[in-house]
């Protein structure tokens, strides 16, 4: 797998707020790296910046994602709801706004 900013080489600059979600998790230059240079970021370098947290192989993509979704079914839907509002909202918002949410 590889992610790619496209977007330069057909003239355009990144939309969809890409450029500020992909700064915040890999940081400001490697962003700018990726989105002025087009170039592609394999799942291995995705998988050092921090960019992905799994790389599975193709062989073993289906055992992988079966492995995970059983220790994910064990838990409360609450609480993955829950959490995914904090890591999301955690990137919005200064620490006195965040920890009103908690």
């Amino acid at each position: 797998a590889k992610f790619i900013q496209a977007f330069v080489g057909v003239g355009l600059a990144p939309d969809a707020g890409g450029i500020h979600l992909l700064s915040r998790s890999i940081g400001v230059t490697r962003a700018a790296q990726l989105a002025m240079t087009g170039e592609a970021l394999t799942a291995e370098k995705a998988l050092e910046w921090g960019l992905v947290y799994r790389v599975s192989e193709a062989e073993k993509l289906e055992k992988t994602r079966e492995q995970l979704l059983k220790k994910l079914r064990r838990a409360s839907s609450n609480s993955y709801a829950a959490i995914k509002k904090l890591v999301w909202e955690s990137q919005f918002k200064d620490w006195q706004g965040y920890a009103t949410l908690e």
